[in-house]
């Protein structure tokens, strides 16, 4: 249980630093590159909320 807890601060701190950069952020995973964290800059270049984007493959949000 203290490893779960350590495991989600240490995410959420990451999340934060993410989320205050001045430069596009995104990390996904596997295969399809689905958005794990997408910071509030990269919203604004790849023209999607966040809401819209994270839990989505990068395809769906990315088409030309």
């Amino acid at each position: 249980m203290l490893a779960r807890r350590e495991r989600e601060i240490q995410r959420q701190l990451l999340t934060d630093v993410f989320a205050q950069a001045p430069a596009g952020i995104w990390v996904v995973r596997g295969p399809d590159y689905v958005f794990e964290v997408i910071n509030p800059t990269m919203t604004h270049v790849i023209k999607r909320t966040a809401g819209s984007a994270w839990g989505g493959p990068t395809s769906r949000c990315c088409r030309s």
